[in-house]
């Protein structure tokens, strides 16, 4: 994954028509969100999709909430809920055949004070992220 693409999805909506990012952007405007730092301490590796991720060990209760804030307006708008439970995770390389899992040596913090609207740009390999819109933390 490109350094600039490192990011936790919150909520993952896949192909979205264009005319339908006013209702997206309608969603991300109403939620309230307040900021958290997470704690980004363990890594692992997702053997059927191939992944190798990192992520906390302690998810603060405000992370699960702005997903749920989110996820519930977007059902709102037609969009289908995630039914998966929701596992925060940072994707640190793709088609990855073999790794093990454990503990960061040197966990990092990030400090979480926004979320943003993201467009995948899926040529290319490997795909790139666009940042459309970003909302802030309520103060």
């Amino acid at each position: 994954v490109h350094p600039d693409d490192l990011h936790l999805t919150l909520v993952f909506l896949g192909l979205v028509a264009e005319q339908r990012l006013p209702q997206l952007e309608a969603v991300a405007e109403a939620v309230s969100m307040t900021p958290f730092e997470l704690c980004i301490d363990r890594f692992g590796w997702w053997r059927r999709s191939r992944i190798l991720w990192c992520a906390p060990s302690r998810v603060p209760e405000a992370l699960p909430r702005l997903f749920h804030d989110l996820q519930d307006g977007l059902s709102g708008c037609g969009f289908p809920p995630e039914r998966r439970p929701y596992r925060p995770h940072l994707t640190l390389a793709r088609k990855v055949t073999r790794a093990h899992s454990g503990r960061l040596r040197q966990p990092v913090a990030w400090r979480v004070d926004s979320f943003a609207l993201i467009r995948s740009r899926t040529w290319g390999d490997p795909p790139r992220y666009q940042v459309v819109k970003n909302w802030a933390a309520d103060s």
